[in-house]
């Protein structure tokens, strides 16, 4: 099933570095537990951008902006629902999901492209 996914990111336009996993960016969690572990190596991204935004507005060292992802049938990632109803992880290389960037927007929303 095709996705359409938001991720706050921090540049406009986004970079490869956006999209990295915690585990790529070198972070350690705090309390590893397995599932933890596991997620660490995906990228954190919401179904709804109105969550996205908010989230970007509350939080904004998580970024400023909110990207628009479009994944198609049949991508090279893995896609798993965890959390909040409105959040995903996302398993896969960053620059492909970099690649399936459609649109970027300001967390004010403000359309900046």
């Amino acid at each position: 099933m095709a996705h359409t996914l938001y991720r706050i990111v921090k540049n406009d336009p986004p970079t490869q570095e956006d999209f990295l996993s915690h585990a790529e960016l070198g972070k350690v969690p705090r309390e590893p537990t397995a599932d933890l572990l596991e997620r660490w190596h995906a990228t954190s991204m919401y179904s709804e951008k109105r969550f996205a935004q908010a989230l970007a507005r509350q939080r904004p060292n998580l970024g400023r902006y909110v990207a628009t992802v479009q994944i198609e049938d049949g991508a090279p990632f893995r896609i798993r629902q965890t959390g909040r109803r409105e959040h995903y992880d996302v398993w896969g290389d960053a620059n492909e999901l970099l690649s399936r960037v459609v649109a970027i927007e300001q967390a004010e929303n403000e359309t900046v492209y």
